[in-house]
């Protein structure tokens, strides 16, 4: 009796790794259609840090339904990224329809981390890209002094000049 018990349970096992249906739509499922479709991540994401601006740029991403592109920015490398919202539509959660974007911030010295994703129609993102870093530059620089000033004499009043 053992013996046939074994056999069944073995069979059981067999048919039910059979009918695994690896075409169902399981988020989950590594090998699921939804993750296929998703768009590719984009590439050669590159940063310019400039006084209270940090300029990100990237590859654009070939899909025929593609909405346009999510930024993500942490204060660390491996910390959690928040989105930025943008000129994009932020219920499908996009940044920018660009390729590039401007981040302004008024914080001299800090280094600010970002991340970039390619955002479908239907509001699917793509794995997050590379991640690059930027500190912010500090404005050091006084701004030049007033060129080509002339002085002239107020033709309407008596007494006064304009400058």
């Amino acid at each position: 009796m053992k013996k046939y018990s074994v056999q069944l349970m073995a069979l059981g096992a067999a048919l039910l790794l059979l009918s695994c249906d690896r075409e169902r739509s399981n988020p989950i499922d590594p090998q699921a259609a939804v993750l296929v479709e998703r768009p590719d991540t984009p590439t050669g994401l590159q940063v310019q840090p400039g006084v209270e601006r940090v300029l990100l740029a990237w590859q654009a991403v070939d899909a025929p339904d593609l909405a346009g592109y999510a930024v993500f920015r942490s204060a660390q490398s491996n910390g959690a990224y928040g989105f930025l919202s943008g000129d994009g539509d932020s219920t499908l959660q996009i940044t920018t329809g660009k390729v590039s974007f401007i981040d302004s911030l008024d914080a001299p010295g800090q280094t600010f981390f970002y991340r970039v994703a390619a955002v479908d129609t239907t509001g699917l993102l793509s794995d997050l890209s590379n991640f690059v870093g930027a500190t912010i530059l500090e404005d050091v620089a006084p701004p030049a002094p007033p060129a080509n000033l002339s002085v002239v004499a107020d033709e309407t009043q008596a007494g006064r000049v304009v400058v």
